[in-house]
């Protein structure tokens, strides 16, 4: 290659990377608190607690390495110091898929523990969304009717998962301590939650 394309095709890079916003190349994770992720997250936020990576099981730092080595091959954005506490079997950690486009989804992803390990389950956008004004929605009826918020988080968290797809129809339905079955429901249609 001769000196002018070299030139040529060196200040067409660099225009290139003025165009691409700073926060995309940096891969900022700054909005992965739960409390960016909408009203019903913010409503719950005073009864979960964040916790250090530190300060767990090593099974569930094993299984937290293979969840963030995943979501970093799939391009996702998270802060480890975002890791929320619901209940003794389930976690949360916000995420961000990064976008080229600087358009970025927020979503969810639980460790469940199930026996001597914990399973691994990603909410996309939608489902992130539905689960948010499920939270949202059960937290005025509590409110409204003067109800203890300590059973709240009993009733919202994953205790165990019963179903779970991911794809073109997202399904995602679990049991919560009070033994409530959970689903939510992601089609091209819409995103329903059901409680039975």
């Amino acid at each position: 290659m001769n000196r002018r394309n070299f030139l040529s095709s060196s200040a067409l890079a660099f225009g290139a990377l003025t165009i691409i916003p700073s926060s995309i190349i940096a891969g900022e994770a700054s909005n992965t608190s739960l409390h960016h992720f909408g009203k019903g997250f913010q409503s719950i936020q005073s009864f979960t607690s964040t916790i250090s990576i530190d300060s767990v099981s090593d099974i569930f730092k094993e299984s937290f390495h293979e969840l963030s080595t995943i979501l970093k091959t799939q391009g996702y954005g998270f802060n480890t110091s975002s890791l929320i506490k619901f209940n003794q079997k389930c976690y949360a950690l916000p995420i961000v898929k990064k976008s080229l486009l600087n358009v970025s989804t927020k979503e969810l992803a639980f460790l469940i523990k199930n026996q001597n390990s914990y399973n691994t389950y990603i909410l996309d956008h939608q489902s992130t969304i539905a689960f948010d004004q499920f939270i949202e929605s059960f937290y005025i009826s509590l409110r409204s009717h003067n109800i203890n918020f300590i059973d709240l988080l009993e009733v919202i968290a994953p205790y165990k998962v019963t179903s779970y797809k991911k794809g073109k129809h997202t399904l995602f339905a679990f049991r919560n301590k009070n033994g409530d079955h959970i689903t939510i429901h992601n089609t091209s249609k819409g995103t329903k939650t059901t409680i039975s």
